[in-house]
Formats: C-alpha cells, structure tokens, sequence
C-alpha cells in the first residue's frame, strides 16, 4: 500500500511538505508542489482512511535528542517531563520514547549520538520508555524531537540525517538556522529569542535607577544560536540610551567550573561601572556566584532566564531582580503532541508553535510555581 511516506522518499521531500501540497494549506515552492503531484501521479497514491484508523494499532518509535537531563541545572529534564505527559495524556499505548542524550559541551557526544540516530543503534544511556511488547525490529525511529543546541554544522548534519530517514521532527527550545537548499523544513516549538532578549533589556532599564555605566550580558555556549539572537535582543533595546556602554560576553562551550571562572575574569574589569546584568540562559546561579567570589558590596540589577529550583531560591533572595520564563515544560508537551497527531494519525504539523514571554518576579513566583505544578 502507498503510503505518505513513500510519495515523500519519491519526491525527495517531508512529510509534512506532502501533506501541505496534498491539504493546500501552508507555503510550498512551485517546482517542489510540482514534484510532488509527479510523486502521487506515478504512485498513484490515494489516502487510506481506513489504513490510518489502522495506524493506532502499530508501535511507533520516536527519538528525543536533547542535551544530558542534568545538564544547566537540570532544564533539560523539564521539557523531558512535557514529553512524556503529552505521550500519557494522548493515551497511546504503542508509542515509544527513546532519549539520546548528548553532552552539550562536547561536540563529539553530540555526533555519536547523531550516529546512533542515522543507524537506529542503541547503547545503555539510549533509555526507552513505555516499551510495548517486541519491537527490535523498529530500530530505526519514526520521528524526531530534537533541541538543536550545537553547531550549525552538526544541525546540517542532522538535517541531512533526518532527509534520509524520511521521517518527519519537531525542534524545540531552539530552532535550526540557515537551512539549506534540499533539506528538510523542521517545525518549531520554542520561544522568539530575539524578543526575550529584548523584553529583557526593557526589565534592566526599570531596575536601574538612572540609565548610565555599561550593560553586560553573559552567554555561556558560543554555539547556541538562540542564546546569541537573545542578547542581540537585549543589546539593540540599549541602543536607545546612548550614555549606556554595552559589554557582550560570550564563553566558548566549557564545564561550569571553567564557566564560573571564565564569568570571574570578564566581570571584574567592568564592575565599577556595571549598572545591570542579563543572562541568557539558567545560568544565572554561576554569575551570581561570580559576583560573590568578586566580593561585590552593592547589587546589580540582573534579568535571567528559566525557572529552575536554584533560580528560584535567587529570585527569594534578592539576588536576581526577573526571570524570563519559556515554559520548557509546555514545550516539550506541544512537540511530542504535534509529532504523535502527524505520525500516529497523519495531521498535518504546524509550522510552528510559539510560547509566551512570561515575566517571574518576587512578587508573583509562587503563582507561576504553583502553575507549573498543576
């Protein structure tokens, strides 16, 4: 039986791209539209109602590749969560998830890890879940969930993996960048990181009581693109205070031990005229620290990101004035249910799917916990 899949391997396109053409709905290029209906023509495929209403009745595979669970702070267990319970509440029985993690400050872990995705081998750390009777004969995954903090050329390399699986993927937390000519449109569950970045910015310029000194903000991860888009965010806001100075540091992917110190070294030069402080992602503890280990008497305003247990005690304490919340929890739910509408019951994926910028203050982070808990 023809199936989605097969008119999408025939043309050299997505899924989801066949499903748009198929549907009418969303933007094809003309030459690819045409290739497709080639596709249909020459396989004369038509849609099996009857097979889809089938399809709860397969085990399906789906590969979750994230950075390790424990890795800044813990964050990446949160969206892990928003996986599973997508997976749990859709009730589907015959979907398995198999995480392969990867250690997001070696790019080596990432590509052994990208290698047992392309082949559908599997090693101890490749944890499957929710294992439904015998299926070693599905090594190979039937979709993607993927935060795609590397490189640009490891995304390239994904992207290129994922075209010759022919599998549909969701990215979240990040999205891929300049995609290529031939590879495949991935869809998005994340955040606009340049407007957390400039929300932030807004937050600093109200901490502060008269806008002067410099501004800094800290991006740990050289090659997390959506980190950079976020300080660019905060840096072109300032742009308006032409007496304020503005410091980027950016740290090249390292242990948090080699961070804390890397943040020591580039803070100390600026603190006499350091008028606030936006860090980019959950790492707001590690410059928190820095400044205690630099001794500094008075307080600097500082706008971090993400609610995790360690951030939340500082935001108690005084330490950090806002948190910027994306919801990773939430993300992770939306991407896993996204991918199993699609795969399990041919929905068309969205193009993408876009969290709020919520603001946690002292004042209301109780609500925003309970919230999450709920």
């Amino acid at each position: 039986m023809i199936t989605v899949k097969d008119v999408a391997r025939h043309a050299g396109v997505s899924i989801g791209t066949v499903d748009r053409v198929i549907h009418g709905r969303g933007r094809v290029a003309e030459e690819t539209e045409q290739r497709v209906m080639a596709a249909i023509a020459a396989l004369d495929y038509q849609p099996n109602l009857h097979a889809r209403n089938l399809s709860q009745s397969k085990t399906f595979l789906f590969d979750v590749m994230t950075p390790a669970p424990e890795q800044d702070g813990g964050y990446w267990r949160i969206p892990l969560n928003g996986v599973h319970r997508a997976i749990g509440r859709l009730t589907l029985n015959n979907v398995r998830i198999r995480r392969r993690s990867f250690d997001r400050h070696d790019e080596a872990s990432f590509r052994a890890a990208l290698d047992r995705f392309a082949t559908g081998a599997e090693e101890p750390s490749d944890r499957v879940d929710g294992s439904v009777g015998d299926a070693s004969d599905r090594a190979l995954a039937d979709g993607l969930l993927v935060a795609p903090v590397v490189s640009r050329e490891s995304q390239s390399d994904l992207l290129a993996a994922i075209a010759d699986l022919g599998i549909p993927a969701v990215s979240f937390d990040s999205r891929f960048v300049d995609r290529g000519a031939g590879e495949p449109w991935i869809p998005f569950v994340g955040q606009d990181p340049y407007q957390g970045g400039a929300v932030a910015g807004r937050l600093s310029s109200m901490l502060v009581r008269s806008p002067s000194g410099t501004v800094a903000s800290v991006t740990l991860g050289r090659a997390d693109e959506h980190l950079l888009r976020r300080a660019s965010g905060f840096h072109e806001f300032w742009q308006r205070f032409p007496d304020v100075q503005r410091a980027e540091i950016v740290l090249s992917d390292r242990s948090e031990k080699e961070y804390l110190r890397g943040v020591q070294q580039k803070l100390r030069p600026l603190l006499s005229e350091l008028s606030a402080l936006f860090v980019t992602n959950a790492a707001s503890e590690l410059v928190v620290s820095a400044l205690r280990k630099l001794e500094v008497e008075h307080h600097i305003p500082l706008v971090g990101y993400d609610l995790l247990s360690r951030n939340i005690d500082l935001i108690r304490s005084g330490d950090i004035d806002a948190i910027i919340s994306q919801k990773p929890e939430l993300q992770g739910y939306e991407a896993a249910s996204a991918l199993a509408h699609h795969v399990v019951f041919e929905k068309q994926l969205p193009d993408e799917i876009l969290m709020p910028i919520e603001i946690v203050l002292a004042e209301n982070v109780d609500s925003f916990i309970a919230a999450e808990v709920t």
